[in-house]
C-alpha cells in the first residue's frame, strides 16, 4: 500500500495483519504482523506459493471472524473466471468516468483474477454502524460489478467477509503458476468510509433514527444524509423528467441543486462552481444564467451548509421545493423524497394494501370468500341444495349465492 499507510494511528495498537498459506486445500495460519510493520515484513513472502493476507486489521492473533475485526481499512472485490484482464481495466476505467464507482488505488492480478481494492480511513470494525456502512458498500460493489461484468468473470461473494484473506504481491499462484501482481497503482488519498456511503450506496427511506432500534437492537443512521442524498437524485430526475427545459424555474432549481450538491459531495468553492456550471450549461431556459449569478448560488450554498451543520434550521422542507419547482403530482410519484403530504399518503395506504395480501396477492376477506367457495362447489357436487349448504356450513343462503357468484 506504499504511501498510503500514512494513515495508521501513531504509538497506538493498529491491530493484527493474519497471514496464512494455502496448503492440501485448507489455509493454514503461518503468522501474525502487527498493522504497523506489515509493509516491511510482507517482502519475505515474494516467490512462496498461495500465501495470504486480511485486509482488514484484526484485534488478536489467535481468531479471525468477523467479531474479531478491529480495523475497517479496505474494501475489496475479487472477479474470478477471467479471459482478457485488458478488459476488466478497461471496465473498471469506465464505471470511474461515469461515476458509478469510486477509483480503486489498485488492481492486482491474482494469478487467474482481479483483486480492486479501496483503501479507506481506519474505522472501528468494533461499531455495529461502522460495520453496516462497510457491509452496505461491498454489497454495492458486489452488485454494480456483477451487473457489468455479463462474460468478462464472476464476482465472489464471499468479499462480504471483512475478516476475508486475498493473495499476497509477489506471491505464486499455483493453481496457474502464475505470480500475484500489482497491474495499476494509484497512490491517491485514502477514501472516507463515510463519504463514500453517501454517494454510492443508494438512497433508502429510514424510519428510525439513533434514538430508535431495530427490532435486532442495533442502532440505525441517521436519516440526514442519506435524505440530502436523496434530495439531490431528486433534483437531477426532475432534470430528466422535463427533459432539461425548467423555463421560468431555472435560477430557483440551481439554488437549490448546489446546497444538496455541496451536502452530498463536501464540495469546495471551485469544485461546486465547476459542477453548477456544467448543469447551467445543459438546462433549457428563456433565461440565461450569468457566471455572476452561478457563483452567488454557490457562495450562498456553502454559507446555508455552514450554517446547517451548526444546527440551524436553514434547509428548504419538501413542500417549499415542490411549489419553487411546481413539482406536479404525477412527477411526484417518479421521486424519492421529494412528495407532498398527499402523495405520501397515497404510498402509505398501497404499501398497507400491500402487506394485507397473501401469497396469491388476495386480501383476507377475498381468501376467505374464495375458501368458502370451494367448500360450496365440493357440498354442490354431492347434490346439496343452498339452502342445505347454508345449513351445514352455519352461514345464511342469500350469502352461498353470493359466494357462487364470485
Amino acid at each position: 500500500m506504499g504511501a498510503l499507510k500514512l494513515e495508521y494511528k501513531k504509538g497506538l495498537f493498529n491491530g493484527y495483519t493474519h497471514i496464512y498459506i494455502g496448503m492440501m486445500g485448507e489455509l493454514q495460519p503461518l503468522e501474525c504482523i502487527e498493522y504497523d510493520e506489515f509493509e516491511e515484513a510482507i517482502n519475505k513472502y515474494s516467490g512462496y506459493y498461495d500465501v495470504y493476507a486480511t485486509q482488514n486489521t484484526i484485534s488478536n492473533t489467535y481468531t479471525r471472524t468477523n467479531k474479531d475485526v478491529l480495523q475497517l481499512r479496505t474494501l475489496y472485490i475479487d472477479i474470478d473466471k477471467i479471459n482478457n484482464t485488458d478488459e476488466i481495466i478497461e471496465l473498471i476505467n469506465n464505471l470511474v468516468k461515469e461515476k458509478v464507482i469510486p477509483k480503486p488505488h489498485k488492481i492486482i492480478f491474482s494469478g487467474r483474477g482481479i483483486h480492486i481494492k479501496w483503501f479507506i480511513k481506519d474505522y472501528a470494525g468494533t461499531s455495529k454502524k461502522n460495520m453496516n456502512v462497510w457491509s452496505r458498500l461491498q454489497n454495492y460493489l458486489i452488485k454494480t460489478f456483477k451487473n457489468a461484468l455479463n462474460s468478462m468473470g464472476e464476482v465472489d461473494k464471499r468479499v462480504k467477509d471483512p475478516s476475508r484473506v486475498l493473495r499476497i504481491e509477489g506471491t505464486i499462484n499455483s493453481k496457474s503458476d502464475k505470480v500475484v501482481k500489482c497491474l495499476v497503482n494509484n497512490e491517491h488519498e485514502l477514501y472516507d468510509l463515510y463519504e463514500l456511503y453517501n454517494i454510492y450506496t443508494p438512497y433508502k427511506p429510514q424510519k428510525a433514527t439513533e434514538q430508535k432500534k431495530s427490532k435486532k437492537g442495533i442502532k440505525l443512521l441517521k436519516s440526514k444524509t442519506t435524505l440530502n442524498y436523496g434530495r439531490l437524485k431528486d433534483l437531477e430526475m426532475i432534470l430528466e423528467l422535463r427533459e432539461y427545459d425548467l423555463t421560468g424555474i431555472r435560477n430557483s432549481f440551481l439554488m437549490f441543486y448546489t446546497t444538496y450538491y455541496i451536502l452530498v459531495n463536501n464540495s469546495n468553492y471551485e469544485e461546486t462552481l465547476q459542477e453548477i456550471k456544467v448543469v447551467a450549461s445543459r438546462i433549457k431556459s428563456k433565461k440565461y444564467t450569468s457566471l455572476a449569478e452561478l457563483k452567488s448560488f454557490v457562495r450562498n450554498g456553502l454559507k446555508k451548509v455552514e450554517e446547517h451543520k451548526e444546527g440551524q434550521k436553514v434547509l428548504p422542507k419538501s413542500e417549499t421545493i415542490i411549489e419553487w419547482l411546481d413539482i406536479s403530482e404525477d412527477e411526484q410519484r417518479e421521486l424519492i423524497t421529494l412528495k407532498s403530504k398527499k402523495i405520501k399518503q397515497e404510498n402509505n395506504n398501497a404499501q398497507r394494501r400491500e402487506k394485507r395480501r397473501n401469497s396469491e396477492g388476495l386480501t383476507s376477506k377475498q381468501a376467505e370468500l374464495k375458501e368458502l367457495k370451494i367448500k360450496v362447489l365440493e357440498l354442490k357436487e354431492q347434490g346439496l341444495s343452498n339452502v342445505k349448504i347454508a345449513e351445514k356450513l352455519g352461514t345464511n343462503e342469500s350469502k352461498i349465492r353470493r359466494v357462487l357468484k364470485l
